[in-house]
């Protein structure tokens, strides 16, 4: 009989300490969700001034928020082509290029209603030797300028720019979702002389 009562109370004990150890691991892998959840996603921002002139350039910035590794993009931004046009695509002034990433820009390409343009970056200092030291996963983290983008517009009014399609990858190649709801802007464009 005590050999009976010793091994119901072992299996008690088994049992107990079982379901700690199920709650403790539980409540590591919701505490983990949590976590990953909770961590802001990158998102795309576009700049443009508040103004500018007829034929003066306007600048617009890709800039991406709360990034984490994020090394290659491609993006159309859509603008009133009958009224503005590309000077200019300058994906090397950006801030992956400060970080010693090699840097090659994908267009531009003109489209309808706008420009397709890109960049990707390699985990080196020069892509095509694979020279210098490799970069690791956490290049291209917090917020940085991923390109520069430079119009023209031919009459004056409100010229607005937005971004319907874009892509980006990791220095992996992985993608990685990053929220739009930022890249719908105006500059309103003015006669010369008028700029305040």
């Amino acid at each position: 009989m005590g050999t009976i009562r010793a091994a119901q109370l072992s299996t008690r004990r088994l049992v107990v300490l079982l379901l700690c150890v199920g709650a403790l691991l539980l409540g590591a892998v919701w505490g983990v969700g949590w976590q990953a959840g909770s961590a802001a996603s990158p998102r795309l921002v576009l700049s443009v001034p508040d103004e500018a002139l007829v034929g003066d350039p306007i600048e617009v910035q890709l800039t991406i928020e709360d990034a984490n590794g994020i090394s290659s993009f491609e993006a159309t931004v859509g603008f009133d082509t009958e009224v503005a046009s590309l000077q200019s695509f300058r994906p090397k002034e950006n801030d992956l290029t400060a970080m010693g990433l090699d840097v090659q820009g994908m267009g531009p390409v003109e489209v309808p209603g706008g420009i397709a343009v890109g960049a990707y970056a390699c985990p080196y200092s020069d892509c095509a030797s694979t020279a210098g030291t490799q970069r690791n996963e956490q290049n291209g983290t917090g917020t940085y300028r991923l390109a520069t983008i430079t119009l023209v517009a031919w009459q004056s009014g409100p010229l607005t720019f937005d971004l319907s399609s874009a892509r980006f990858v990791d220095l992996s190649g992985r993608p990685v979702e990053v929220d739009l709801s930022s890249t719908i802007v105006t500059v309103e464009v003015l006669p010369n002389g008028e700029v305040e």
